[in-house]
């Protein structure tokens, strides 16, 4: 299958469909899980991941948990919850309208992270709808910022 990354803003590479460690002495491998491959690069992340969507979240989950958790800690609660005053019910009820929109695949990856994150199905429908709208340091700019455009597994290709 082809090797995929997911843009992760300061957390990743760009697709090459070969391995982002083979080329660049910098990286250096931190952890590994079904396929999926994590390397640092000092405080950058870059994840390298294979398979399916789904697979592809799952090995995400896995090997981005930690930084996951705080990211969901730090922006939905604290944030919005905290800071702002947004009922949890209010932020699940944006969060599954704009979910409802998202492309199979798309909803694939969030599926597979919450198979291994811990933080489950809710949380990442809610993470992943809310940071687009959050200021700095929780949005878009953030690290754990996620997106995949124009990448393919080789079963779509």
């Amino acid at each position: 299958m082809a090797a995929a990354c997911l843009s992760l803003s300061a957390s990743a590479v760009a697709w090459t469909g070969e391995s982002a460690g083979e080329n660049d002495p910098a990286l250096r491998l931190s952890a590994e899980f079904e396929g999926g491959t994590l390397y640092r690069a000092g405080k950058i992340g870059v994840v390298e991941l294979t398979g399916s969507y789904r697979q592809m979240g799952r090995q995400y989950g896995t090997l981005l948990r930690g930084e996951l958790g705080t990211l969901y800690r730090d922006a939905i609660e604290d944030f919005f919850v905290k800071k702002r005053g947004f009922s949890e019910d209010r932020l699940r009820t944006i969060a599954k309208s704009l979910f409802d929109l998202y492309p199979r695949r798309y909803k694939e990856i969030l599926y597979g992270m919450a198979e291994t994150s811990g933080l489950g199905i809710e949380k990442h429908i809610l993470g992943a709808d809310i940071r687009a709208g959050l200021p700095a340091p929780y949005g878009v700019g953030h690290p754990l910022h996620c997106s995949a455009p124009g990448i393919k597994t080789r079963s779509e290709t």
